[in-house]
């Protein structure tokens, strides 16, 4: 019996997946997305600025909270004079960035719009299967 099995995000860590070698062969899962490869500028300054700085390669988690915290400083610049935490939210609701894992906005019920993409452990990695 052939079975297919679903998972999320979690996946994504490759001490999940050395923890459970084998076990996790082919099974599917939802991600964010951020590209380690990726030549675009923005993503090799901070891929550089941060192995310089913690002496270790950047993750999609350390890349994800580069973007959020570049979301947020976008919003207080915007919301200089903002003193309540409703202010920041509807700065944030505007917001708009093409950051290092893509672009970042959010719809109108304040829910980020991103970018996900489906991977398959092949090989005892993660592999993109439908962007």
């Amino acid at each position: 019996m052939t079975s297919r099995w679903f998972s999320q995000s979690t996946l994504y860590e490759p001490a999940a997946i050395a923890g459970n070698k084998g076990v996790l062969e082919g099974v599917i899962f939802s991600a964010p997305y951020f590209n380690e490869q990726s030549t675009d500028p923005r993503v090799a300054e901070f891929r550089d600025r941060y192995r310089k700085r913690f002496g270790k390669e950047a993750s999609v988690w350390s890349a994800f909270g580069f973007d959020g915290a570049e979301l947020l400083l976008q919003a207080c610049r915007r919301k200089r004079e903002a003193q309540l935490p409703m202010d920041l939210a509807a700065a944030l609701q505007d917001a708009h960035l093409d950051g290092v894992t893509g672009t970042t906005t959010f719809d109108s019920q304040r829910r980020p719009v991103k970018q996900m993409v489906i991977m398959e452990i092949r090989d005892g990695s993660p592999r993109i299967i439908s962007p």
